[in-house]
């Protein structure tokens, strides 16, 4: 049977996201090199270090990803989470943390959590990864605004990285046993349905901001505009 499915993994979007995680724990894997360099400027310079932030939507994704983030950091720094369970003085609380502490060199947030009372991750952050590919394009525009808006140190630049699965990867079968063919057609099967997602988020991305730039409203009107008058009927 589908032991993922039968631990309640039924979604490949799931799947996918759990996959990364499960490449990202590679010793020689990009995360891994990116927060030593991390760590090492935050030590070369502690009195203000430039964060990261990191965004996922499953909680079992977030869960192991957090496991991950605290390990590869190490017992000096830390990371704080922010999901849909932190509200109100808690959420602030972790806000706080991440700005103000110099120990704290990473946040991993809910991507649908994020929307709103999360100012302040702009003064301390100019890099963002998304681990899974939002829903729709809204959910990963105001994740990206936590970062891009008025109070960017950075000269206003700000990198947003998107993890995206792909059949060659070196991930490790999930589960002992598992063949090689069902492991390949797993992987395609999630290069797949990340690469769907990504596209449709694209152009509904796109679609948005030709209606907010005023791009469609005037091909409508041009349309009107540039109609063939009718010819005037026989006067009465």
């Amino acid at each position: 049977g589908d032991r993922l499915h039968d631990a309640g993994i039924k979604t490949t979007e799931e799947r996918v996201g759990l996959l990364k995680v499960l490449a990202l724990e590679a010793t020689d894997s990009w995360l891994h090199r990116r927060l030593e360099a991390l760590r090492y400027a935050a030590n070369e310079d502690p009195r203000k270090p430039r964060k990261l932030v990191f965004f996922a939507h499953h909680v079992r994704v977030m869960d192991r990803l957090e496991a991950l983030l605290s390990k590869a950091l190490g017992g000096t720094h830390r990371c704080v989470r922010i999901d849909g369970s932190c509200v109100g003085p808690q959420k602030t609380r972790l806000l706080d943390q991440f700005r103000d502490d110099p120990q704290t060199l990473v946040a991993l947030c809910s991507i649908k959590a994020c929307g709103v009372g999360m100012d302040g991750m702009q003064h301390v952050s100019d890099e963002a990864v998304f681990v899974e590919v939002p829903e729709d394009p809204m959910s990963y525009q105001q994740a990206q605004a936590r970062l891009h808006r008025s109070g960017q140190q950075s000269s206003g630049s700000v990198s947003m990285i998107y993890l995206m699965a792909t059949g060659s990867s070196g991930v490790r079968p999930v589960q002992r046993g598992a063949s090689g063919s069902a492991l390949s057609s797993l992987l395609a099967q999630c290069e797949a349905c990340d690469s769907k997602q990504w596209a449709r988020v694209h152009r509904k991305s796109q679609a948005i901001d030709r209606v907010m730039s005023g791009e469609v409203q005037r091909a409508v009107s041009a349309r009107y505009t540039d109609a063939p008058v009718p010819p005037a009927g026989p006067s009465a």
